[in-house]
């Protein structure tokens, strides 16, 4: 009887040792995931950036070239409108950069947690692995024992 008890204390042992290594690793993945899509979220923003300020600068020569074709001297209002233009332009291309770079950051929180939550688990595991120590040396490693005879 004492040798089942003891195999049957081994076994759980070791799952528990497998399932804190797993837990381990999945954290470890769950990070470079976040790590990557942040990065990824990122280059993409930056892409969008890119081609909308080539889409603004069209729009900006259009509207220059429109302004000088007319004949007017660029002073007064269509200074004022080609200045406007310019500001609510830069005001698209910081609000995109913005939310692309928070988008980044929540993925990137988001891995965090999860790979937090791997940590805590594999932690409880390895916590787990140590109090069942005491049994394990009980029904096998102790001399009086003899569960292998």
């Amino acid at each position: 009887m004492a040798q089942a008890a003891a195999a049957g204390l081994v076994i759980s042992a070791l799952t528990t040792a497998y399932s804190a290594y797993d837990q381990y690793q999945a954290a470890d993945e769950a990070k470079d995931i976040a790590d990557k899509n942040a990065k990824f979220a990122k280059m993409e923003t930056e892409e969008q950036v890119r081609r909308l300020e080539k889409t603004q600068e069209r729009q900006q020569s259009k509207a220059l070239a429109a302004a000088a074709a007319s004949g007017v001297d660029l002073e007064g209002t269509p200074a004022l409108y080609l200045q406007e233009l310019e500001d609510v332009q830069q005001e698209e291309v910081d609000w995109l950069r913005k939310t692309g770079y928070r988008r980044a950051a929540v993925l990137k929180e988001q891995g965090d947690f999860a790979a937090q939550r791997a940590y805590q688990g594999a932690f409880k595991s390895t916590a787990s692995l140590f109090a069942q120590a005491p049994g394990i040396y009980e029904a096998g490693a102790n001399p009086k024992v003899n569960w292998w005879t």
